[in-house]
């Protein structure tokens, strides 16, 4: 698994990003997003590729 930080959330588009420890931007979908996550929470994800390119999925928050 990955590790990230959710950057965006946006409720209209129904998507958000998580920028990893590369610096890259990944792409989630909401219904991927457990409720109590929001910005700027630590989490642990893993990347498929979709029909929509990269996308994280499997978005868990990271338990010091």
């Amino acid at each position: 698994m990955r590790r990230g930080k959710i950057i965006n959330i946006t409720l209209s588009e129904g998507r958000g990003f998580i920028i990893d420890e590369n610096d890259e931007e990944i792409p989630f979908c909401l219904k991927m997003l457990d409720n109590r996550l929001g910005i700027a929470d630590e989490v642990l994800f893993e990347i498929v590729k979709t029909n929509y390119g990269l996308t994280a999925m499997n978005i868990k928050a990271l338990v010091a």
